[in-house]
C-alpha cells in the first residue's frame, strides 16, 4: 500500500502538481473511478480498503492524501 501511495504522490512531492489527481500520467484517477479502468488491475489495491467499491475509493483517496504531509517518505521506507 505504501508503494502505491509513494508512486501516486511522487508528482506532488516533486512539485509538478499540487494534488495527485492533477497528474494525468498516473493511474491515480483510475483508482478513484475517474480515469480509464482498462489499463490496470485496481481490485487488488481497492479490496484492501473495502469490499464496497465506492467506500474503497473513498478510503483509498484518504489514504493517499494522508501521505501528502504525513505518511512514510522514501527515507522512512529505507530504514
Amino acid at each position: 500500500m505504501e508503494l502505491v501511495r509513494y508512486i501516486h504522490l511522487n508528482p506532488v512531492r516533486a512539485k509538478v502538481v499540487s494534488k495527485p489527481e492533477e497528474y494525468r500520467w498516473s493511474g491515480h484517477l483510475s483508482y478513484l473511478g475517474r480515469g480509464r479502468d482498462d489499463l490496470l488491475d485496481q481490485d487488488c489495491i481497492l479490496e484492501q480498503f473495502s469490499r464496497s467499491l465506492p467506500i474503497a475509493r473513498q478510503k483509498y483517496q484518504a489514504f493517499v492524501l494522508e501521505g501528502v504531509d504525513g505518511g512514510l517518505m522514501r527515507r522512512d521506507i529505507m530504514k
